[in-house]
């Protein structure tokens, strides 16, 4: 069972990752990821709140190391403080652009697989798995569903509107 779930684990960071951009602030740092190929980027609003200069580093080929030939300026489009979501634009190349589809979490139930790529304390494309804790609240309307993902022996919390399908 283990070397199917390293294999799975393996599969879903080859394909997320791409999408998984370091957004870097005046302010802070933060995670966003790439929902269109037109370049626009989802981010957390408390990442981008009171910065007047936004990049989004795109993850090279290989490795992890930050390399500023993939830093592009980011706007933003649309904020919503109530959901601490953000929406910006970038203008990069359709090579750096790889796309991960938001889907309906309807199907996501209590103890479902989950899986988040980020930036916490100045790592860069870190991975961690966990199980989704509730489902079927809704914040500003809009279903949320709290995810619970073990890092090390301490518990993040994360709030997210949507997940991507990926292969289990």
């Amino acid at each position: 069972m283990e070397q199917t779930r390293g294999a799975v684990n393996t599969t879903v960071y080859r394909e997320a990752a791409p999408a998984t951009v370091l957004v870097v602030t005046d302010v802070g740092l933060g995670s966003g990821v790439v929902i269109s190929s037109a370049g626009a980027i989802l981010t957390n609003n408390h990442v981008i709140r009171g910065a007047k200069r936004m990049t989004a580093v795109f993850k090279p080929e290989q490795g992890v190391d930050i390399k500023m030939d993939l830093a592009y300026a980011a706007i933003p489009s649309k904020i919503d403080e109530t959901a601490d979501l953000a929406l910006l634009e970038v203008e990069a190349p359709a090579s750096l652009l790889h796309p991960l589809q938001i889907v309906d979490t309807s199907r996501l139930e209590v103890g479902d697989d989950v899986r988040a790529i980020g930036y916490p304390k100045g790592e860069v494309w870190t991975y961690t798995t966990g199980r989704s804790a509730r489902s079927g609240h809704t914040t500003n309307g809009r279903k949320a569903i709290k995810l619970t993902a073990r890092r090390s022996s301490r518990h993040r919390r994360l709030l997210i509107p949507g997940i991507r399908e990926v292969p289990s």
